[in-house]
């Protein structure tokens, strides 16, 4: 699968993206798609989906379904941030938040928007490891990420969405209420 990803071709990630929505819901599986260092791929692909934005419709960026399923796909690896470094390592080095950022920012669809704001609120409320031997070491947490975030301009973006007319009045009540609630417990509790 990583390999497929590696490729920029939209034919390897059309083949590639259904079949990691249904392999990373095991978290065996999400294991070793991080250990082969899958969520670099996976955020490259959304980033590569932005700068191809200005570009004619049909001149190779990522269809709309698929950036869905690599959002998905992002939002399943971060359910691991909890419990383990590598994967907050990963998903702070390989640029995962911008990418989700952006699509907050940009996306058309709602069920994508949602999505992104989950992954960004597990990203906010992870802890680092309590019992981790290498004292001098930075730890990444939820901290980190939420820097991050406000770096990319996050608090603009879900200020800008409050004023968005949404079919669905969940996303407004739920998603968006609880992304602020978690990166307010998080700047008090960290």
């Amino acid at each position: 699968m990583t390999s497929r990803l590696q490729s920029s071709a939209m034919r390897s990630l059309s083949v590639v993206t259904p079949s990691l929505t249904v392999l990373l819901v095991a978290r065996d599986a999400r294991e070793l798609f991080n250990k082969a260092g899958g969520i670099g791929y996976l955020a490259r692909h959304l980033r590569v989906r932005k700068n191809q934005s200005d570009s004619k419709p049909n001149e190779g960026g990522a269809s709309v379904q698929q950036v869905y399923e690599l959002c998905y796909c992002l939002w399943l690896m971060s359910f691991d941030c909890g419990d383990s470094q590598q994967t907050r390592d990963h998903f702070q080095r390989d640029g995962a938040v911008p990418a989700l950022v952006d699509l907050v920012s940009a996306s058309p669809r709602e069920k994508v928007v949602r999505l992104a704001l989950s992954a960004l609120r597990n990203l906010a409320v992870c802890k680092a490891d309590i019992f981790d031997d290498s004292s001098t070491k930075r730890r990444t947490s939820g901290l980190v990420f939420l820097k991050e975030m406000i770096g990319c301009g996050l608090i603009k973006f879900v200020d800008q969405m409050k004023e968005r007319k949404w079919k669905d009045p969940d996303l407004i009540e739920g998603t968006i209420r609880r992304t602020l609630a978690a990166y307010f417990v998080c700047l008090v509790g960290c």
